[in-house]
C-alpha cells in the first residue's frame, strides 16, 4: 500500500522526517482544521500547529483513496508536505521529537475512519438535548432578569430552543481564568437564602421553562499537573513548573495582539484539579460549558509545564487535556453526559468534547472546517448560526448541532425581518423534527467514527466531481444538501428534492429550483427512511411514544433507529434500543417492515406507534393499512404500530 522514498530520520534532539511515495491517483484527506480552502490535500502544505483562527483543530491524521491512512502520534509542532514540493512524495518532518506513527489499512475512507477512531477514541455521544439548539445571550452587562425574559420569549414565540448560554460577564471578574471565580454579585446575585437552583432561583427558573444552562469559560491553568499526579509521577517537583530561560524556546509565531503570550503561571494550585472549582456551578444548574479559544490558542514560549514539556510539545496537547478533564470531571460528579464544547483541539479531542468553528461566523469557511474535521475522525462540530440570511439559516440548522451567538449583537430571532423570521421558525422546527434521525447518526459516529456531517468523498469516493466539493455534504445517511450556493452535485443513483418532490437521476450537476423561503437545496436519497420527532419546544416536553417516519420508496432502503435515555452513560453498557426499519421495492409494489424494538433503557416508552408519511407520486391502488393520500403534496399517510408490515401496490 505504501513505501518510504528515503530512509526515515529519528532523533529526539533534532526531530524526525518521514518520506513516503504517493501513487499517481492518490487523493488525500484529513489533517483537521488546518485550511479552510480545500478538502483534497494532495499538492498542499500544512503546519501542524494550533493557531488562532487559521488552525483551530489540527489533527495529524491523513487518509488516502488508495486504501491507507497514517496517524502521527506526536504533539510536537511539525509540518506536512503533501506533494507540494515533489508531486510523488509525502513528507512529515519536525525539529524535535521521536518518529512515531500508525499505518492503517482499509478498503474505504469510512473504514479508515473506523480504525483511526478505534485508536484515538470514538466521538463522544452528547446528551440528546445538545443536538438541538443552543442560544448564547448578549454579553453587554447582561443580568439574570434579562436572560430569563429572553428565555421566556422563546417559549412565548413557540420557537424551539434547549440551551441558554452565558458569555464572560456571568463572572464577578470578567475573563476570570482562576479557580476563584464567582457569579457576578451585581448581575447574577445569589442571596444566601436563595441559591440559583432553589425554587425562585435563576437556574431553577430556566429549568422550569425547559432550558439547560451553559457557562462560558477560559483557561490557562496547568492541567498537566493533575495528569502527572494521576500517574503518580512523584519525581516531578514543584520547581519543575517554574518558568525557564525564554531564549530556549521560539518566539510567539502568531503575533496576534489579542492573544499575547502569557509568560508566567501564577494561577495553578498544586494538588487542585481544574474541574474541582466548577462543581459548585454544576450544582447550581450548569449542564454545559463553552471553552473559549482564549489562552488555549496562545503560545507560551518561555513556559515550562509541570509535566516537563516545553510549549512546542505541549501547545497542541493542551486543549485535549483540558477537554478530557472537563468531560471526566462532569461525568464523575454527576453520572451524566456533559456538553463540553471548545474552539481548540487536536487528535483525540473527539472523545471528550464538541467543537465550534471559533469566532469566525457561520459562512463558507466554517463549513469547510466542519467538512475537514469530519474527514479527520471528529463528528460533533458546529459554528455560529447566521440568523439574518436564508443561506445562513439553511446551513446553521443542518449541521450536527446548532448554536446562535449574540455576544454584542441583537441576533434574537424575533428581531429579524418578518420573512426571515418565518424561515427561521421553519428551519428550527425542521431541526427538532429531525432529532431522532440526527441522534441515530450520532450513535453511528460513536460506534465507528463516521461523522454526522459527511464530506462528499466519504459518500462518493470514486466520483471526481465530488473530490473537493466545499459547499456540499450529506447529513447522516439520507439527506444531501449544499450551502451558500444554488448548485448541487447528485452522485449516481436516484434522488428526491425534499422541497418540491421532484425526482432526479444522478450523476447530475445542476441548479435545482429552490423555494423563495428556503436557503438552499435539500435532497433525499431514494429509499431513505427518516424517523421524526413530534412537535416540541424543547427535548422532554412531550413523550416520544409516537414518532414519525418519512419514507421515499423510489428504491429499497433501510434505517436503524437508535434510542437511549439521552442523558447518562448507560448506553455504553448496552442500555440502548434499536428498531430496524426497511423498505423493499419491487416492480410496482413496496413492502415496509418496522421491526420490534430490541433492547431497553430506563424511561423507554411502553409502546411505540409510527405516523408514516410515504412519498408517492401516484396514489397506490392497494395498501394493507388504512391510509389517506394528498395529491397536492404527493404524500400517503397512515398510522402503524411497532412492529408492523405495510404492503403497497401501484397498478
Amino acid at each position: 500500500l505504501l513505501s518510504t522514498s528515503s530512509a526515515p530520520i529519528c532523533d529526539p534532539a533534532s526531530g524526525f522526517r518521514l518520506d513516503l511515495t504517493l501513487g499517481a491517483d492518490d487523493r488525500l484527506y484529513g489533517l483537521g482544521d488546518v485550511t479552510r480552502d480545500r478538502l483534497q490535500k494532495r499538492g498542499d502544505e500544512a503546519r501542524m500547529v494550533l493557531q488562532n483562527v487559521t488552525s483551530y483543530v489540527p489533527i495529524p491524521f491523513l487518509m488516502s483513496t488508495a486504501g491507507w491512512a497514517i496517524f502521527l502520534n506526536t504533539t510536537w509542532f511539525h509540518w506536512a508536505d503533501l506533494g507540494a514540493t515533489d508531486p510523488a512524495r509525502l513528507t512529515f518532518h519536525a525539529r524535535r521529537g521521536d518518529l512515531d506513527f500508525f499505518l492503517i489499512a482499509g478498503a474505504s475512507l469510512p473504514l479508515l475512519l473506523d480504525r483511526y477512531t478505534e485508536i484515538t477514541g470514538r466521538p463522544t455521544l452528547l446528551p440528546l438535548w445538545a443536538y438541538s439548539l443552543t442560544y448564547v445571550s448578549d454579553d453587554r452587562d447582561v443580568r439574570a432578569r434579562d436572560v430569563l425574559y429572553e428565555a421566556r420569549e422563546f417559549r412565548r414565540e413557540a420557537t424551539p430552543c434547549d440551551v441558554v448560554g452565558l458569555e464572560p460577564m456571568w463572572m464577578e471578574r470578567n475573563y476570570d481564568m482562576t479557580i476563584d471565580k464567582q457569579w457576578s454579585t451585581e448581575r447574577f446575585h445569589e442571596p444566601e437564602w436563595l441559591p440559583h437552583q432553589s425554587p425562585g432561583g435563576f437556574t431553577a427558573a430556566l429549568a422550569n421553562m425547559g432550558f439547560k444552562l451553559s457557562l462560558w469559560l477560559c483557561c490557562d491553568y496547568d492541567v498537566t499537573e493533575h495528569e502527572e499526579r494521576q500517574l503518580n509521577l512523584s519525581s516531578l517537583s514543584e520547581d519543575d513548573s517554574q518558568p525557564t530561560d525564554p531564549s530556549r524556546y521560539d518566539e510567539d509565531i502568531i503575533r496576534d495582539p489579542h492573544f499575547l503570550p502569557v509568560r508566567f503561571d501564577n494561577i495553578t494550585r498544586p494538588g487542585v484539579p481544574w474541574f474541582d472549582h466548577l462543581r459548585k456551578f454544576v450544582d447550581a444548574g450548569a449542564s454545559a460549558f463553552k471553552m473559549d479559544g482564549s489562552n488555549q490558542v496562545c503560545f507560551h514560549p518561555d513556559r515550562k509545564w509541570f509535566n516537563g514539556m516545553s510549549d512546542e510539545e505541549m501547545h497542541n496537547l493542551y486543549p485535549v487535556l483540558l477537554a478530557k478533564q472537563m468531560a471526566l470531571g462532569f461525568r464523575d460528579h454527576t453520572a451524566r453526559r456533559p456538553m463540553i464544547y471548545t474552539a481548540a483541539g487536536y487528535a483525540g479531542v473527539q472523545q471528550f468534547a464538541a467543537t465550534w468553528a471559533g469566532d469566525t461566523g457561520g459562512g463558507e469557511k466554517p463549513l469547510v472546517s466542519l467538512l475537514n474535521l469530519g474527514l479527520s475522525g471528529h463528528s460533533n462540530t458546529s459554528c455560529d448560526l447566521q440568523v439574518w440570511t436564508l443561506p445562513g439559516l439553511h446551513f446553521g440548522f443542518l449541521q450536527p448541532w446548532s448554536q446562535i451567538l449574540c455576544w454584542h449583537q441583537y441576533n434574537q430571532p424575533w428581531f429579524l425581518p418578518t420573512d426571515i423570521y418565518a424561515a427561521y421558525k421553519f428551519y428550527a422546527r425542521l431541526r427538532y423534527r429531525l432529532l431522532p434521525y440526527l441522534y441515530s447518526a450520532a450513535h453511528v459516529a460513536a460506534r465507528m467514527g463516521l461523522p454526522v456531517l459527511r464530506a462528499m468523498p466519504l459518500v462518493a469516493p470514486d466520483d471526481p466531481a465530488c473530490a473537493d466539493l466545499l459547499t456540499q455534504y450529506m447529513l447522516g445517511d439520507a439527506l444531501l444538501t449544499s450551502a451558500f450556493t444554488d448548485r448541487i452535485v447528485l452522485p449516481a443513483g436516484r434522488w428526491i428534492d425534499y422541497w418540491t418532490g421532484a425526482e432526479y437521476e444522478g450523476p447530475l450537476d445542476f441548479t435545482p429550483e429552490i423555494p423563495a423561503d428556503r436557503g438552499g437545496p435539500l435532497f433525499v436519497r431514494a429509499g431513505a427512511i427518516i424517523p421524526t420527532a413530534p412537535d416540541m419546544d424543547f427535548v422532554g416536553q412531550v413523550p416520544m411514544d409516537v414518532l414519525g417516519l418519512e419514507i421515499f420508496p423510489s428504491a429499497s432502503g433501510a434505517f436503524t433507529l437508535y434510542e437511549d435515555d439521552g442523558t447518562t452513560f448507560a448506553y455504553l453498557d448496552g442500555r440502548v434500543a434499536t428498531t430496524e426499519i426497511s423498505c423493499k421495492v419491487g416492480e410496482r409494489e413496496a413492502t415496509i417492515t418496522i421491526g420490534p424494538r430490541m433492547g431497553e433503557y430506563d424511561g423507554m416508552p411502553a409502546t411505540r406507534t409510527f405516523n408514516v408519511s410515504i412519498h408517492s407520486p401516484q396514489p397506490p391502488t392497494e395498501v394493507s393499512l388504512p391510509f389517506t393520500y394528498d395529491p397536492s403534496t404527493k404524500r400517503l399517510t397512515l398510522t402503524a404500530p411497532c412492529p408492523a408490515t405495510i404492503h403497497l401496490t401501484w397498478r
